[in-house]
């Protein structure tokens, strides 16, 4: 049995997109550049669940759900924990609270690893994804660092992972690099830190314009 699905052309959502945000006036600021920058290139280099052609049969299934079970066994510890659960309290991009944002980076993390066959360490790219912006506040409403939060917080974030969850040297190096390159000087060191400030960048996107369903996120 072949499930079809129709092909998606990034090419022409991206440059649409583009249009949009030039006519709304948000290209000014060079993060949306390279926003739109890393999700085309996100978009074309996997196809699933972004641009999708063909799902083979009750085989491919059957591993798909074993794949995202083990992907929802690492993550629902965390997700179940009080501390983390405060993350679902303030919003992220768009109408995506700050938890689903770490959610879904983590899932993107997961299948571009997978993908790609780019054989990160899965659970320590899935774990520093999901606490990659575990600051603990509004940054919108309650942010006290005003235009600094962009540099600031994913030191924040680390040092909170650290503090609760004992996460490891390359986990806390991942997140502080996580706003690259907003933040020049904290590059990317890892391949998990790679994959992680790649697939950021893609769900800012989907969810600064709340085209999740569509970039294939889970919240």
């Amino acid at each position: 049995m072949r499930v079809r699905f129709k092909k998606v052309d990034f090419r022409l959502i991206f440059g649409f997109l583009t249009f949009v945000l030039i006519k709304a006036g948000l290209l000014n600021h060079i993060n949306w550049l390279l926003f739109l920058l890393y999700a085309f290139v996100i978009a074309l280099a996997s196809d699933y669940p972004m641009v999708t052609s063909f799902v083979e049969g009750a085989k491919n299934e059957d591993l798909k759900k074993i794949r995202e079970k083990e992907f929802l066994e690492i993550i629902n510890g965390y997700c179940n924990d009080d501390v983390v659960k405060k993350m679902d309290e303030f919003f992220q991009h768009g109408n995506t609270t700050t938890l689903g944002h770490a959610v879904n980076v983590s899932w993107v993390c997961f299948l571009i690893n997978e993908k790609l066959n780019l054989k990160a360490d899965e659970k320590e790219l899935i774990e520093a994804a999901l606490l990659h912006d575990f600051y603990l506040y509004d940054w919108h409403t309650q942010n006290p660092y005003g235009k600094l939060h962009g540099f600031i917080h994913p030191e924040i974030a680390s040092e909170n992972a650290k503090k609760y969850f004992n996460i490891s040297k390359k986990q806390q190096e991942a997140i502080k690099s996580h706003m690259w390159p907003l933040n020049i000087i904290k590059v990317p060191k890892s391949k998990e830190a790679f994959i992680l400030c790649m697939a950021d960048k893609y769900c800012a996107v989907a969810e600064s314009l709340r085209l999740n369903k569509l970039f294939g996120l889970r919240h």
